[in-house]
């Protein structure tokens, strides 16, 4: 994966854009939380970050270049990732932690 590390521990790792959600990173979270779901020797799932914020939310980069070129599409593609990896946090049986540094 390039946008997190997958260990049994998953990292947030972009910490040049604060950690930014984009398309990509959504997409490499859901398929870790799968991955350490089905694996029986997950037994709990810890989520941090690179760098010193844990995320800014949307990449405000890509968000702004999505804007700047009316690509209505990948706005809401990220908007309907995001939603998936919330809900997939809460269906997923085992514990899901989050170290955050900050409010």
């Amino acid at each position: 994966m390039e946008h997190i590390i997958y260990q049994i521990e998953e990292d947030l790792n972009r910490p040049e854009v604060a950690n930014g959600f984009h398309i990509p990173m959504c997409e490499e979270i859901l398929e870790a939380l799968t991955l350490a779901e089905e694996d029986s020797a997950v037994h709990f799932i810890l989520i941090n970050a690179n760098g010193k914020v844990f995320s800014v939310g949307g990449d405000l980069v890509e968000m702004k270049r999505a804007v700047d070129e009316d690509d209505i599409p990948s706005l809401t593609k990220i908007a309907e990732l995001v939603n998936t990896i919330s809900y997939k946090i809460k269906q997923i049986a085992k514990p899901v932690l989050m170290e955050v540094d900050g409010a």
